[in-house]
């Protein structure tokens, strides 16, 4: 989707359904061993198995500094 959307017009981007953004957007995955895994090699004090709102707050500092 990433490759079909870049450099399209903002008018021209895609709706997605709720069931596309379960699979994509990170915000929904917060349970995810991967998405937590790669949290916890930029913040080590995440800790072995966090709670959805501590990986939301990560998943935030990370998207506060783009």
């Amino acid at each position: 989707m990433l490759e079909a959307t870049r450099g399209a017009a903002a008018e021209a981007a895609p709706v997605t359904t709720l069931a596309q953004e379960k699979r994509i957007n990170t915000f929904f995955r917060l349970h995810n061993p991967r998405i937590i895994a790669g949290l916890r090699e930029q913040f080590a004090d995440l800790g072995e198995n966090p709670d959805a709102r501590a990986v939301f707050l990560k998943l935030r500092e990370l998207r506060n500094a783009w």
